[in-house]
This record gives C-alpha cells, sequence and structure tokens, in this order.
C-alpha cells in the first residue's frame, strides 16, 4: 500500500502555558485535566487544516467519557474533500450489526472515506465507565466475535444468523453497503498473544507498539511470520509520534527545549501537589493512563543523553507528560528519519502535534511559519516514500 500519512483530529480548545511559542506548543502536552468537550469550530478547522497540509487520513480517538466518535467523524468527512478519517472504535460500547450499518452509512456518504481503528481500551478504569468489566483476554474473544458479526453485515445479501459466546443475531440484514471493497479498513491494536492472534485474524492494519527503528522491525517481522501462517498479509501503522519542527535541527532542539522548560515550569508550579496533579489526570474524564510516577530526572535539562535515543527521536516530553515519543527536527532531517520506517514496512505514519493546536476559538495555535514547514514534512516524506516506491516496482519489472 501506498504511504498514508496520518493526522490526529482536535475538536477542543488548548490552553497556552504562556504567550509564547513555546507556550503554545507545549499546551499540546500539557495542561489542567478536564472533561472533553467538542467545539464545531476547532473540529471543522482542524480537520480543514490537516487537508490544507496534505495529510492522507486523520484518527478520531474513542475513550470512556469522549465525545461520541461516530458524531465527531461524521463532522469532520462533511468538513473536508479528500481526507480519510478513522474512527477509534471499542467493542462492548455498540452491538456490531448497528456499528456496520454506520460504518457502512458514513463510507457511502463520504464516496469512501470512513476507516475503523478497532481498540480495547487502554485501562479498565476507562472502560467501566460504560459498564464494561470484561477481563483482558475476553475482551480480545469479544472482539473477534465482533468484528466477524461487523464484516457479515456489511455485505451481506440474505439475512444472516450468528450463536457466540458474546453475540446472538437472528436475520441480520444491512440495507446499506459501504462504497470500499472488500470492506473499510481495519485497523487493530494489541501486543499480548491474545491481542495478536486477533490482530493477525481479522485486521488489514496493525498498529504497532514499540519505540525505534529496530525494535519497529523486529516487531513487524514478528507480525507478519504470525499473518503468513494463517494466509493473511497486514499493512502497519506506527502512530504515537509527535513533531516539533525548525528551520535547521539545532533550532528544532533549542524549541523543544524551550518547550520542555514550559512543562516542567507548568509541573513545578504545583511545588509539592505534583503527585496531586497526576491522581487528578488519572481521575479526569480525559485521563487515558492511570497515575504514574514522573521520573526525577526527567526535570534536569541539562542531561539529554538519556532521552535523545536515536536520530530526531527524543522522549523527555514522554517521561514528563505520558505523550508518545517526539521527532524533533528540520522537515528533511524528520522525513530522512521515517523513510527508513517506511521501507521496513510502515505503511501508515502518524505526525502529530503539529496538527493538534488550536484554541479556544478554534484557531491554530501553531504560526504561519511552523504551519509551512507542517506542510513541507509532508511533501517531503511523501516524496521519499515514492521515491521507495518506484525503486521498489523496478527491482520487481527487472
Amino acid at each position: 500500500m501506498a504511504i498514508d500519512i496520518r493526522a490526529r483530529i482536535t475538536f477542543e480548545g488548548k490552553q497556552p502555558l504562556s504567550d509564547s511559542a513555546a507556550g503554545r506548543a507545549a499546551s499540546f502536552f500539557i495542561q489542567d485535566p478536564g472533561n472533553p468537550s467538542v467545539d464545531p469550530r476547532i473540529l471543522t478547522n482542524s480537520a480543514r487544516a490537516q487537508e490544507a497540509a496534505g495529510y492522507d487520513s486523520s484518527l478520531v480517538w474513542q475513550f470512556g467519557a469522549s465525545p461520541d466518535v461516530w458524531s465527531v467523524t461524521s463532522w469532520a468527512l462533511s468538513a473536508t474533500d479528500q481526507l480519510r478519517v478513522v474512527a477509534a472504535h471499542r467493542p462492548g460500547v455498540q452491538s456490531p450489526t448497528a456499528a456496520a450499518r454506520t460504518l457502512a452509512t458514513l463510507d457511502r456518504l463520504s464516496g469512501g472515506r470512513q476507516q475503523i481503528h478497532i481498540i480495547q481500551g487502554r485501562t479498565d478504569i476507562d472502560i467501566a465507565r460504560d459498564g464494561d468489566f470484561l477481563e483482558h483476554d475476553s475482551r480480545y474473544r469479544r472482539a473477534a466475535e465482533y468484528v466477524t458479526i461487523l464484516k457479515k453485515e456489511l455485505f451481506a445479501t440474505e439475512p444472516f444468523d450468528f450463536d457466540g459466546e458474546f453475540y446472538r443475531v437472528s436475520g441480520a440484514m444491512s440495507g446499506v453497503q459501504p462504497s470500499q471493497t472488500p470492506h473499510p479498513t481495519i485497523h487493530a491494536a494489541g501486543n499480548s498473544d491474545a491481542g495478536l492472534d486477533f490482530v493477525t485474524d481479522h485486521a488489514d492494519v496493525w498498529a504497532v507498539g514499540a519505540l525505534g527503528l529496530a525494535e519497529h522491525e523486529k516487531q513487524i517481522q514478528r507480525v507478519r511470520t504470525l499473518a503468513a501462517s494463517k494466509d493473511r498479509t497486514l499493512g502497519f501503522w506506527s502512530g504515537a509520534f509527535n513533531v516539533i519542527l525548525g528551520d535547521t535541527d539545532e533550532q528544532a532542539w533549542d524549541f523543544t527545549r524551550q518547550i520542555s522548560q514550559e512543562v516542567i515550569a507548568f509541573l513545578e508550579r504545583s511545588g509539592d501537589k505534583i503527585a496531586d496533579w497526576e491522581q487528578r489526570v488519572a481521575g479526569s474524564a480525559r485521563a487515558h493512563t492511570p497515575a504514574r510516577t514522573i521520573p526525577a530526572e526527567a526535570f534536569d535539562l541539562d542531561d539529554d543523553s538519556r532521552y535523545r535515543l536515536e536520530g530526531p527521536l527524543y522522549t523527555r516530553l514522554s517521561a514528563l507528560t505520558g505523550h508518545g515519543p517526539s521527532l524533533v527536527g528540520t522537515p528533511d532531517s524528520i522525513a530522512d528519519y521515517l523513510a527508513d520506517y517506511y521501507l521496513i514496512g510502515i505503511d501508515v505514519i502518524t505526525l502529530g502535534g503539529i496538527p493538534e493546536l488550536f484554541d479556544e476559538n478554534g484557531d491554530e495555535l501553531l504560526d504561519p511559519h511552523h504551519r509551512q514547514l507542517r506542510k513541507e514534512l509532508v511533501a517531503q516524506l511523501r516524496a521519499r516514500a515514492g521515491r521507495i516506491d518506484r525503486e521498489r516496482n523496478a527491482e520487481v519489472a527487472a
């Protein structure tokens, strides 16, 4: 498959940590926790800005207190012409037949731009908000039944029955079918044995849980082998990257240091209440992970060695805030680094952070110059992937 450069839809405003470029950028990584809301201006502007920047697709996330994923997805699709939208979706929230009809309807209305990402929920606390108390492996068994029924419902021309451990349907059939064949792309995550069994049986694209190029390659080889044993082929998605750009690598790293200083200052303003802040985040509706301990060394900006892993890959902001790894550099240097991911089989690459900065009025917090750098990064990565595709095709033709 051709490269898919992905963003994440945002629908709530950020609160800048200070009135500076670094303070605005830092608001992506940390701010006071609160209940997720949804603003039509932010949602519309987010989707349109991502399409204008050249992104191929965007993810709409789902958690136990977040706005309805299908409503957000449909709004983003209606605001754009080409952007594909991937709805994170957790079995157990909706019946599989109803989800299939929703998926098919949105795909039909958008001209084949709807996709789905099957998730299991990151914490028991979060999924319990929706009355889901299944244990880990049982959730994957349920998901297997769920996707089986969903696929049947998408294209069944005759009524069908299903009688399983978790679901039973009688005479199921949909009056709407998706535009895409054989079906809208199904993404899925999971690193456990149960998760990988589910992914290699039912998904089209696996969200790789790894850090660094070598670990990505190792995980891809493992899952490719498992999928091949079932006569299946998967695509691969690296979905955690958040990008910090500059005109030179030195400028980008200096900007990253300023962002880190803003984050640290935010935490230190709480004094001895940092642990309380972590607990509030863990207990808030916005929280996606349980409370964690911030390592003391993450506050020491004089020592970057433990956090600069390879090339532009940087993890200090991950240690401070729990977000995924950062990529720091120019559009060229980051595109060069990510081209190696495409070479080993990563088809879908998320370039996050920079497309998710909007204030409460719906205006982008990213300044015009950094917006141009964002557009250049997308273009540079696409150009490198295109060269790789042409070289591969030439090798096959030879």
